[in-house]
């Protein structure tokens, strides 16, 4: 149980300095000094303007601060520092888990990194150096741009992680402090139907585990949705299969298709290529697995229980470039995003590069509109509006401290996660390497 929650203490360091001090003004002169000997008005004129800097309101509801990282400042940051003053390298999101802990990706200084009650930053795992492994000692282990994490209800101490460029799923033992490799040889391949350890993925970007501990991964490159069950043995559950031949994958099925009809042969768009970055990661709420399909530039859903796919945000709008105009389901060039829908339905609004959501406490779904430089938010009835940010693909920033979230400039947020003990909002605000908390 914490006794003092994290937004506590992050909000104290906003508002008292690092070290927790006010600024004393107080200028009282005893220097010895001459009768006056004119009758000159000797009155006290002494500048008393306070001159303590104002308060910064980081806890009134809707506002937005920096909780970790210095804007635009890219760096490798020392740990056992107060989490204010840490510096973080494209950070692409933040887990909670069951105790409240925050757990950051530090995507290019490759290792992952925590806050607790104390607001302490702290390594859990990375050595800073790009490698894979090896397995042993968490913080000897060396990473490929970790990009997404998971918590499984039944090993409540065990941190799961998308290895994006190790193609594994690893997970992290946070009492031994030891790692694993759970799924993936790190070949980046398809192979379906075997045991998790054996199986081939190719750049996994998301995860989540249901209430159960089946595992969900996105498997970006080979863009299909896999599941792992309790008997550890991989399943494509959504996308088309890529065509693998003598061990080589010679094909892989990029496209939009399949809404409202059956989940398996439907077609996502996820980032490929030597440009690919990480995208379309997963939330799972009441027996629907939700999907941000990057490239299509919408979010998606898979019916767990009836093997289909829909369309919950955003619309397609084919690019004129593509080889096969008209033919969407093989479209080999992302679709076109853009801005546009606010106060009406999701369906018909325009979303620009979206890479993750999340739901909020009462039920709303954050969705971060990367390309937009802002994160969206669609409520229980299905109407989106802007959260944070301008949503203006032409002007990023990182303004607004203290100010209202649709105020603040972001710069491609990533990540988005909502706090299950609070209902307050962190945006991985990753091309200005900061992390900013919008409060409930």
């Amino acid at each position: 149980m914490r006794t003092l929650s994290l937004t506590t203490l992050l909000s104290f360091v906003v508002a008292c300095g690092d070290d927790g001090s006010t600024t004393d003004t107080t200028t009282t002169d005893t220097t010895d000094a001459p009768e006056p000997t004119d009758t000159t008005d000797t009155t006290d004129t002494t500048d008393t303007t306070d001159t303590t800097e104002p308060l910064v309101d980081c806890d009134s509801p809707g506002q937005i601060c920096t909780v970790v990282g210095q804007p635009g400042s890219a760096q490798f940051s020392a740990v056992g520092i107060p989490a204010s003053e840490g510096s973080l390298y494209l950070v692409q999101d933040v887990s909670f888990g069951p105790d409240g802990t925050m757990y950051i990706l530090d995507f290019n200084n490759h290792r992952i990194l925590k806050v607790g009650g104390d607001g302490i930053l702290r390594l859990v795992t990375g050595t800073g150096m790009l490698g894979d492994g090896p397995e042993g000692s968490a913080f000897n282990a060396a990473w490929n741009h970790p990009t997404n994490m998971a918590f499984n209800p039944l090993e409540p101490n065990v941190l799961y992680v998308a290895a994006w460029h190790n193609s594994r799923i690893n997970a992290i033992d946070l009492v031994a402090n030891t790692l694993d490799w759970r799924v993936g040889t790190g070949g980046r391949i398809y192979t379906d139907g075997v045991d998790q350890a054996v199986a081939g993925l190719d750049l996994p970007a998301g995860i989540v585990f249901d209430e159960d501990g089946t595992l969900y991964i996105m498997d970006q490159a080979n863009q299909v949705i896999r599941e792992v069950g309790a008997d550890g043995i991989i399943h494509t559950i959504a996308g088309t299969a890529p065509t693998v031949v003598a061990g080589v994958t010679t094909a892989r099925f990029a496209g939009y298709a399949g809404d409202g009809g059956a989940a398996i042969g439907a077609r996502f768009h996820a980032s490929v290529g030597q440009a690919a970055d990480p995208s379309s990661r997963m939330e799972l709420k009441d027996g629907l697995l939700y999907v941000v399909d990057t490239d299509n530039h919408m979010v998606r859903y898979v019916d767990l229980a009836a093997s289909t796919v829909d369309r919950f945000a955003g619309t397609y709008v084919e690019n004129p470039a593509d080889s096969t105009p008209g033919d969407w389901s093989i479209d080999n060039l992302p679709a076109l995003g853009g801005y546009a829908g606010d106060g009406g339905p999701a369906l018909d609004a325009q979303l620009n590069g979206p890479r993750d959501i999340a739901f909020g406490l009462d039920g709303e779904l954050y969705i971060a509109d990367t390309l937009n430089n802002c994160v969206r938010v669609v409520d229980t009835a299905g109407n989106i509006d802007t959260f944070a940010g301008t949503c203006d693909a032409l002007l990023p920033g990182s303004d607004g401290e203290g100010v209202p979230a649709t105020d603040a400039l972001l710069h491609k947020p990533y990540g988005v996660t909502v706090d299950p003990a609070t209902g307050d909002v962190y945006i991985s605000d990753t091309y200005n390497h900061t992390i900013r908390r919008v409060a409930h």
